[in-house]
């Protein structure tokens, strides 16, 4: 320190200016080069889209839950005794044909069973009376039967007019001796006297009468073992 301070005034006398008390500190960074690799250049071509198509992303839609339909259905008549639904036989004597048919209800089963003669009116058919308001919730009706396969039909009236009825061909399905057939209340037609006709649909809130009819223009005879009739929503 005290040949610091001689040097410092010895500087003075000479003119000079004295030592500054620190030294700047230059520090140097070394250079960094940094190396890119070059990039190749693609041209596309074509040839090249058509091996390698754009991408796309697709949002797939979400499963849908399947809804599960449920066919509840009433039975109409167990089929016990004729009276319980009042079953009354409608032949075409009332128009002085000469068919004959009857029914009747053995082992909780009726079978409906004559001869047809086309020498008249060339029908038979077994009905029962509704109770007021009975097909307010139901939308079908289904008949489990053995058949002869003669073309049998489901009948019904409403309260629209007197001597118009709805009917459709009952197609019996299915394996085994009995079969099944189920007729939607929307698919019956208006028929007069046996013949389609154009006139209101069926109205299930009015019925008032069902019934089987058999009128398929063949003469001979006939036998339908009836196992089940229920109603359905």
């Amino acid at each position: 320190m005290f040949k610091y301070t001689l040097l410092t005034l010895g500087l003075l006398l000479l003119g000079c200016s004295p030592l500054p008390d620190t030294v700047d500190t230059v520090e140097t960074t070394p250079e960094i080069t940094v190396v890119t690799k070059p990039q190749s250049l693609e041209i596309e071509t074509p040839e090249r889209r058509a091996i390698e198509p754009e991408f796309t992303p697709q949002i797939m839609p979400e499963p849908k839950t399947p809804m599960l339909v449920q066919n509840t259905c009433e039975v109409f008549d167990d089929l016990t005794n004729a009276n319980q639904r009042r079953w009354q036989v409608v032949n075409d004597n009332v128009m002085g044909g000469r068919s004959d048919g009857d029914f009747k209800i053995i082992n909780n089963q009726m079978e409906l069973a004559g001869s047809i003669n086309l020498n008249g009116g060339g029908f038979t058919s077994v009905r029962a009376p509704l109770p007021n308001n009975y097909l307010d919730e139901f939308k079908s009706i289904k008949v489990r039967a053995k058949t002869d396969k003669r073309g049998y039909a489901i009948t019904f009236r409403d309260q629209n007019r007197q001597r118009l009825s709805h009917r459709l061909a009952l197609d019996f399905k299915g394996d085994g001796e009995f079969k099944t057939a189920e007729i939607l209340f929307t698919d019956l037609e208006p028929a007069y006297f046996g013949r389609t006709v154009r006139a209101d649909g069926f109205n299930p809130a009015e019925a008032r009468e069902m019934g089987f009819i058999l009128s398929d223009g063949q003469s001979g005879p006939y036998a339908l073992l009836i196992d089940e009739i229920s109603f359905c929503k």
